[in-house]
């Protein structure tokens, strides 16, 4: 490990920029530590304190322990952990092929796929012959050092997902294959393919895993892949999910929030809500279920009767999950740059951040340590109160 005074590069291609900041979700987790520091109050206003990446290029944040460092990929190619604060880079590791937008982390490690492109040279000719695949990393988040890396088979129209549960890492190839590896060393647990495309995975329990295909809802045994129970879903076309024990929550888009109960085998719809636009996102809260629709509303459903508790009109399609911190939801689009703090309690406006004209959001905020944190086009903006003093 070292450290050493540091500019962020430009990261070149536009493609890479894009999806990246999709990834901020995976960490967005931790809990706040503030070592002195206090955490954003988001009813205060906000000023600019430090920016990343605007002179120099974008860089894009994908991931944030919210005690002391930020993990920044640069120039697609290296990923370096850096104090905000100072400026100070503590890692910096460099990558082998390109990263998926598939990332996720626990306290200790962070676990990333990067496509793999290998050279095979034909017997029967000079031909050369590209082949794709990918790799299952696991770095250490205190050092950058490689813990281990597996191979994964796939091709170059192969689609993947990550999904971390417990002590084990779930991967999805194709949409219909699903692997088990253990974090600690990456050994391969069991793979099973499903006759059907893969929706989303989720838990509600420590012994297992809820597969959500396109016919039907599975009960999978994380340790042993073993399927413990099959409850046929009929004319799933959901997006997006929220898996209970006992229920799941669909958002389509065709705009319908539909609540599936489960019992003996069976499902039948217990409510089913139409909104104006599809359904963006959906996320479970305490106090219901949140989800953001195209059609420039953001909705709070009661979970049991599907009724609306409140819903609120921002401005432009809400095209990114907001961000859930502590009794609000920051809320922002690729289309306007200006950024919106909703009460979840009420859905009622309590604070807008604002951008230059020129700059528009292109991913997920995120807190960290007394900052929020927004990703634009051109680069990472840290705001904090105005009555806290900027580092």
């Amino acid at each position: 490990m070292y450290k050493t005074n540091t500019s962020l590069d430009k990261l070149g291609g536009a493609k890479i920029f894009g999806w990246f900041f999709l990834l901020i979700v995976s960490f967005s987790g931790f809990s706040v530590t503030n070592k002195g520091l206090e955490k954003p109050d988001f009813r205060k206003p906000f000023k600019k304190c430090r920016e990343f990446g605007v002179k120099n290029g974008r860089s894009i944040v994908i991931a944030s322990d919210n005690d002391s460092q930020l993990i920044i990929l640069n120039n697609a190619s290296s990923l370096i952990s850096i104090d905000p604060f100072t400026k100070l880079e503590d890692w910096r590791t460099e990558i082998r092929g390109e990263l998926l937008p598939v990332t996720v982390s626990d306290k200790d490690s962070l676990f990333f796929i990067a496509n793999l492109e290998t050279n095979t040279k034909l017997n029967t000719s000079d031909e050369v012959k590209k082949e794709k695949g990918f790799t299952l990393n696991s770095i250490s988040l205190k050092t950058g050092i490689t813990r281990w890396q597996k191979i994964i088979d796939g091709s170059q129209q192969t689609e993947i997902k990550i999904f971390q549960h417990q002590y084990l890492l779930f991967i999805t190839v194709d949409n219909k294959i699903l692997s088990a590896f253990e974090k600690a060393d990456g050994t391969l647990r069991w793979n099973k393919t499903f006759p059907d495309s893969i929706s989303s995975l989720g838990s509600t329990i420590a012994t297992d895993i809820k597969v959500l295909t396109e016919n039907q809802l599975f009960r999978i045994r994380a340790d042993t892949g073993e399927i413990v129970e099959e409850i046929r879903v009929e004319n799933n076309s959901a997006k997006h999910s929220v898996l209970k024990e006992n229920y799941l929550i669909l958002g389509n888009s065709a705009g319908e929030v539909i609540k599936i109960v489960q019992s003996k085998g069976k499902s039948r719809i217990s409510w089913k809500i139409k909104t104006g636009g599809s359904i963006s996102n959906l996320t479970a809260l305490s106090g219901g279920v949140l989800a953001t629709s195209l059609d420039n509303f953001m909705y709070l459903f009661s979970p049991e009767s599907g009724k609306i508790k409140w819903k609120r009109r921002v401005n432009g399609r809400i095209s990114h999950s907001p961000l859930i911190f502590d009794n609000f939801a920051i809320v922002i689009n690729s289309a306007d740059n200006a950024a919106t703090v909703i009460s979840l309690q009420d859905g009622k406006v309590v604070n807008q951040l604002q951008i230059e004209g020129e700059n528009y959001f292109s991913g997920i905020s995120l807190v960290f340590k007394n900052f929020l944190i927004l990703q634009t086009l051109k680069g990472i903006y840290l705001f904090s109160n105005t009555d806290a003093e900027c580092p």
